[in-house]
């Protein structure tokens, strides 16, 4: 028995001490993890020949495997996101790959979720894990819902609203799951994913991080954007007739057709149509295209190796999980609702089925448009077109920009100079500069001499400061403006008042939206002209992403919370900048402002001048026969003069005026002897 005993603990011992098997991600889950049955409809032990796409994404996550960023863009229920992340945490926990681990969610009300419902069914139903992990019970020291302990390492669950939680640990490993749902900028430190992969720089080239989510709009996609960084990896599956490998796309990107068809109003008949031979696939052939479908980078010579990128559809979706016949379903009630103006629906199908990003429906001008508009510059002496000048000033952190337009007849727009001055706007220096843009003198091409008639100063930023620049300066016609998104007259000549007293300070009001309607229509105009916009080739060199600038914003058509239809402008991209834009919008309402003062900018219109025909003209018929002219009409008899009306000499107005103020002043009389008498009201 001592003997037996013995050999137990030497074998005890060496099993402990000896090192775990180098085993890839998908094995280690398919040998050690039970999924209990309230968690999926397939439970028992894990297979990964329900999903084969994503074995080669979990065993990307092995610390063997060079990639640092494993970025998966997938359809919401069909690419199993969470599955992959759930079987690293497995091997990592379960002492294969011990280390820290950081598992960010959008909220903390979902890393709790996550952690009671999914976390810890894994961890009760795993017996590799049941024993190494530490319960989150109230006896044991540091233990919570969102921090587990294991041998040789920790798991921590925070939600990435905040950026404190995000950069509280250093660690390894990390996983973000839906980080297009993480607040834009948390705590004003920059991108939630940038402040996580912080902090993994002490780990080196031993680092990994796991990045997935369902993508969401056009050009403010956080998923998006990484994916596109990486190598842009295409599941293509083999064709059942032909054999040919191609991915499963919902419209070709070349010949725009569907590849999902089915007769209208027969969503359960959908098929695959195959790209190479037109075969149709029927939706029970995913049993076999499936297992032998492979991963290809579209553009391998992005990522360096470092970076691998995934996407996935609902069309990959297994058999019972999400079928073609639901997938069509979805489509047709799509459509059927956006044709009532509501893109909810819309968004939602090409986010959570397709896993692309979604372009709002808007009205954008492309800058390569208004780069063939650009001309030579005119030189000093600007045109003679140009009848008064205008200008407005952008205040930004570091920097203040100022626009000068020169405005002719019928609203024809000249871009007399863009200044960009690099100062702290707090600072006296920098406006001072700024002085010396708005009141310079220019000189056209007749001998004329301008200066800027009107100003308008933006006061989004350091409000203050901006109106202690503008009030000295009123009698240059230099307003403090605030920008808002309405509808309205461009220019509110109503004069608004900010702080009391002797801070008391003017201010007025620029409907935003119908000026940044006009100035995409003058944008639009490509003939020189009426509401046509000069720009010089000065102006370029000087600031080189001006038409970027110019256009960084794109008119689009949604709803409020109450369901009606409102026109906004928003950003092409998240990031551009727009600061041309804005001034521009601006120098326009500047001039709006001396249209209602009384200037004039409308072209003229003249009368209609008819052709003069001598009387001895006669038209020729084609067939050569003279013929009469026929005699023109008689123009009309004028009106009959009006009847002057009769006033009575008699000064009845001055009379009744009188009568009115003396009845007045009786009543106002009689009103205070009836409130002095008090109990007496009732009898009259």
């Amino acid at each position: 028995m001592w003997e037996e005993s013995l050999r137990e603990m030497r074998r005890a011992g060496s099993d402990a001490v000896a090192p775990r098997p180098r085993l890839s991600i998908t094995a280690i889950a398919e040998a050690n993890r039970m999924i209990p049955a309230e968690a999926s409809s397939v439970p028992g032990t894990y297979s990964s020949a329900l999903t084969p796409y994503v074995v080669e994404i979990q065993d990307r996550l092995h610390p063997d495997d060079p990639a640092q960023v494993v970025v998966y863009e997938a359809a919401a229920q069909a690419g199993a996101k969470t599955t992959i992340a759930e079987n690293w945490i497995l091997a990592v926990a379960g002492g294969y790959y011990p280390a820290r681990m950081l598992v960010a969610l959008d909220t903390d009300l979902n890393a709790r979720d996550w952690s009671k419902d999914s976390l810890d069914a894994m961890i009760s139903s795993s017996p590799l894990l049941r024993d190494r992990v530490r319960a989150a019970v109230s006896r044991q020291k540091n233990e919570t819902v969102l921090g587990k302990w294991f041998p040789g390492g920790r798991l921590r669950i925070v939600g990435a609203h905040s950026a404190s939680a995000l950069c509280r640990m250093a660690a390894k490993f990390v996983v973000m799951d839906e980080c297009d749902r993480w607040r834009e900028n948390p705590g004003y430190e920059g991108s939630g994913v940038s402040l996580v992969l912080a902090r993994q720089t002490t780990f080196g080239a031993a680092r990994k991080a796991y990045i997935c989510s369902t993508p969401t709009v056009e050009n403010d996609s956080e998923i998006h954007s990484w994916f596109e960084r990486g190598d842009q990896r295409y599941f293509h599956v083999p064709c059942p007739r032909c054999g040919e490998f191609q991915p499963l796309e919902w419209r070709d990107a070349e010949t725009k057709a569907y590849r999902l068809v089915w007769t209208p109003g027969r969503p359960d008949e959908a098929r695959y149509v195959c790209r190479h031979c037109g075969a149709a696939w029927d939706e029970t052939d995913k049993n076999v295209f499936l297992p032998a479908g492979r991963w290809v980078a579209s553009r391998p010579d992005l990522g360096g190796g470092l970076i691998t990128s995934y996407h996935l559809n609902a069309l990959y979706a297994p058999l019972g999980w999400l079928s073609w016949a639901e997938v069509a379903a979805e489509w047709e009630a799509a459509t059927a609702v956006a044709k009532t103006g509501s893109i909810d629906k819309m968004r939602s199908f090409v986010n959570v089925r397709l896993a692309q990003v979604f372009a709002e429906p808007g009205e954008a001008i492309d800058a390569h448009e208004l780069a063939d508009r650009v001309e030579p510059d005119w030189g000093e002496a600007i045109p003679e077109g140009v009848r008064t000048i205008t200008c407005a000033t952008d205040v930004q952190d570091n920097r203040i920009e100022t626009i000068t337009v020169g405005w002719g007849l019928g609203w024809e727009a000249w871009i007399l100079d863009y200044a960009v001055i690099l100062s702290d706007p707090r600072d006296q220096d920098a406006w001072a500069r700024n002085d010396a843009v708005v009141r310079r003198v220019w000189r056209t091409r007749d001998g004329r001499e301008l200066r800027a008639a009107a100003t308008c100063v933006d006061s989004g930023y350091l409000p203050q400061r901006v109106l202690e620049y503008c009030r000295p300066r009123l009698r240059w016609h230099v307003y403090a403006i605030k920008g808002e998104d309405s509808k309205g007259a461009i220019w509110d000549r109503k004069v608004r008042h900010s702080g009391k007293g002797r801070s008391r300070a003017p201010f007025f009001l620029v409907h935003a939206t119908p000026a940044k309607d006009d100035l995409a229509a003058y944008l639009r105009v490509a003939r020189p002209g009426p509401k046509y916009v000069h720009i010089p080739d000065r102006i370029l060199a000087s600031v080189p992403d001006f038409l970027d600038q110019l256009t960084s914003e794109r008119r689009v058509r949604t709803r409020d919370r109450k369901g009606n239809t409102v026109i906004e402008w928003k950003k092409v991209a998240e990031g551009r900048r727009n600061e041309v834009w804005d001034t521009m919008v601006y120098a326009l309402a500047a001039a709006h402002s001396l249209v209602m003062g009384g200037l004039r900018l409308e072209a003229p219109v003249g009368p209609v001048q008819m052709p003069v025909v001598p009387p001895d003209a006669v038209p020729v018929e084609a067939g050569g026969e003279a013929v009469e002219p026929t005699p023109a009409a008689p123009p009309p008899a004028p009106p009959p003069p009006r009847r002057p009306v009769k006033r009575s000499k008699d000064p009845w107005n001055r009379t009744r005026r009188d009568e009115i103020k003396a009845r007045d002043s009786y009543l106002g009389d009689m009103s205070d002897w009836w409130t002095r008498r008090g109990p007496r009201r009732d009898r009259w």
